[in-house]
């Protein structure tokens, strides 16, 4: 989204598809972002992991990038989750 100052990948643990199961959340404020390896919930090969991403047009505020997203996802309007995105692990 043009101007996004910060986004929020919204997954889930593997296997889950259904948006409201995506219950973790990141945090960045570039286009770009890992999901750190302790963050990695339980999974096999062949697990996969649906992710989505929510836009704001304002930073997180919070100690933490999960308080960041915290702090957008529960007090700030954002953007609708985009299309999901699917990882497959390996």
């Amino acid at each position: 989204m043009p101007g996004a100052k910060a986004y929020v990948p919204h997954y889930g643990e593997a296997n889950v598809s259904d948006k409201s199961q995506l219950t973790f959340m990141g945090y960045t404020e570039t286009t770009s972002w890992t999901l750190p390896a302790a963050d990695v919930p339980t999974h096999v090969v062949g697990d996969k992991f649906h992710i989505c991403v929510q836009t704001f047009n304002k930073k997180g505020t919070g100690a933490t990038d999960i308080d960041k997203a915290r702090d957008l996802h529960d007090n700030h309007l954002g953007s609708a989750w985009s299309a999901e995105v699917i990882v497959t692990m390996n």
